[in-house]
């Protein structure tokens, strides 16, 4: 083997694993997790090996789960720095509850207007959220737990009349109804 050739293997098959992921993204959010098979995406990524999949990921609850690995890796840095930047201003100044909001939305806004798959990654979380799987309903909360606890807090201090179970349920609904409204904005065109 010449030098260098086992590392062109290794980023060959990282490219793979990428492609991968993000016709699972696409397909996912077009036709929902169980609407799609692996053989499916197997065959979309243009992977001549028919197991690929399988091979990088186990089973469909694995992809699914190396999707939002992955997606957590794009989209942490900004929910940490937007974060971060209202927690410190909330230390020293009023925040108002729509600052507040707007750090949480923010991010989903941002992975929307990135092009590529981006959009089908604010559709793919729309499907996400109503889905009923517990597995994916796990994977999906253990993604965004830790900011919408951070959201809560901030909130919790702006709206303290408000009870846990409420203040919890308006930030949920209104987070699903602005990720909503991110997934389906093109159809605003044809309305």
């Amino acid at each position: 083997m010449k030098p260098g050739m086992q590392a062109e293997l290794i980023d060959l098959k990282a490219h793979i694993r990428e492609r991968l992921l993000h016709v699972a993204i696409r397909m996912f959010a077009e036709k929902g997790i169980d609407g799609v098979s692996m053989r499916a995406i197997n065959a979309a990524a243009g992977s001549k090996n028919k197991s690929a999949v399988h091979y990088h990921f186990g089973s469909k609850l694995g992809i699914v789960e190396a999707v939002f690995d992955m997606l957590h890796e794009v989209m942490s840095p900004s929910f940490d720095e937007l974060l971060d930047r209202i927690e410190s201003k909330e230390a020293t100044e009023d925040v108002s509850v729509p600052e507040i909001l707007l750090t949480l939305y923010f991010p989903f806004f941002i992975i929307n207007s990135a092009g590529g798959y981006g959009p089908y990654v604010v559709k793919l979380f729309s499907k996400m959220m109503l889905d009923p799987s517990p597995d994916y309903q796990r994977i999906f909360n253990s993604h965004f737990h830790e900011y919408i606890n951070r959201i809560y807090a901030l909130m919790k201090v702006k709206l303290p009349e408000k009870t846990e179970q409420h203040l919890k349920f308006q930030l949920i609904h209104s987070l699903m109804a602005t990720i909503t409204g991110i997934a389906t904005i093109e159809m605003m065109d044809s309305t």
